[in-house]
């Protein structure tokens, strides 16, 4: 051990407990470590999370696992989980907490007394039922989309609330530059219309059985179309097993990568992007790739205010799915946000220990 270092500012402990987390805290785990501060990140196994992390050679610490759909089994999770991190979490001197919406870790910090940063951005997603108001969090941290009005209806503090520029994929979307060459395994044809599609989160809280039926339509609708050829980045092997159901019949192509890719790469490889959740459209709107939302749960802010800039369309019937245009695109073009927003959150952050 080098005795010359400076002993580290703050000890920070991160938990990533859903796949989406992983890019978005990337450049503030490296800007927590310009400012000399200590991160610790735990991580849940639940859909790529793991994955991710290992790919991007992120250090972490494995807790738990995504308990599925059944609510029984969804509490018996959040306690189980809750009771791991306490143990982890117990000696380590965290100076704070900081998630994206960790339901497990808000509890364990808030018993071993170490305050909480909560960031989020979906004004709809649910936080604990009774125990809420007893949660140790000390600030909120939204995009400037969410509006004051929606988040003062979920009992939130305003005068807790910062809010930073943009929205949550301009956090990591500023420094993108795309790899020519990292699809090659997938042989996708450049001469075809290349869509991407994620389904719908058919275990999470907020969802509604109608994206299911529009997924379906969709790849029915695919399928037989020659010029497309669709990748699926299914979140379930029901999802994988019906597209492979529908396309046996159809002259279209499908391609379902087993491996993890880098999703940006894919999305700047698309000429479109459909998504039954958030992230990947949104990344899509980002990077200025045509976005479609078959989400039809309650209509974000974040999503609302890039479909008023005419950078995400929503299709939330069956008939809605003449909405999406099949054409190629323009990939010389890149429209996403440059400035690195990390800087900004991880200042915000900071202010809250002084």
């Amino acid at each position: 051990m080098n005795k010359n270092r400076c002993a580290p500012k703050y000890n920070i402990w991160i938990d990533l407990d859903n796949s989406p987390h992983v890019p978005f805290f990337r450049p503030i785990i490296s800007e927590f470590a310009r400012r000399n501060c200590a991160t610790t990140v735990t991580s849940r196994e639940c859909f790529e999370t793991i994955k991710l992390l290992d790919f991007h050679k992120m250090p972490h610490k494995k807790i738990g696992r995504h308990s599925g759909k059944n609510s029984l089994k969804k509490i018996f999770g959040l306690l189980s989980r809750t009771f791991q991190l306490c143990v982890f979490a117990k000696n380590k001197n965290f100076n704070l907490a900081i998630c994206h919406g960790s339901r497990a870790q808000m509890l364990a910090a808030t018993i071993m007394n170490i305050p909480v940063v909560l960031l989020f951005d979906y004004e709809g997603s649910k936080g604990i039922p009774v125990l809420d108001r007893f949660l140790k969090i000390i600030q909120y941290m939204v995009p400037e989309s969410l509006e004051d009005t929606h988040l003062a209806a979920k009992g939130i503090d305003l005068n807790k609330v910062c809010k930073y520029p943009g929205i949550k994929e301009d956090v990591y979307l500023f420094d993108f530059e795309p790899n020519p060459s990292a699809l090659a395994s997938l042989g996708l044809d450049e001469k075809k219309i290349i869509i991407v599609v994620r389904p719908p989160a058919t275990q999470a809280h907020y969802h509604n059985p109608r994206a299911d039926g529009i997924y379906e339509a969709l790849l029915n609708k695919f399928s037989k179309e020659e010029n497309i050829q669709l990748v699926l980045l299914a979140r379930t092997a029901e999802q994988k097993e019906l597209a492979a159901k529908i396309y046996k019949t159809g002259p279209g192509v499908l391609t379902i990568p087993e491996t993890v890719l880098n999703g940006l790469d894919l999305i700047w490889k698309a000429d479109l992007v459909i998504s039954g959740g958030g992230t990947m459209v949104r990344e899509g709107a980002g990077l200025g790739v045509p976005a479609y939302s078959i989400f039809c749960g309650q209509k974000p802010d974040i999503d609302r205010y890039l479909e008023s800039q005419q950078r995400l369309v929503f299709v939330r019937e069956i008939e809605d799915i003449g909405k999406i245009k099949l054409i190629k695109r323009n990939k010389n073009q890149n429209a996403r946000n440059k400035n690195n927003l990390a800087p900004i959150i991880v200042d915000e952050i900071l202010l809250c220990l002084k």
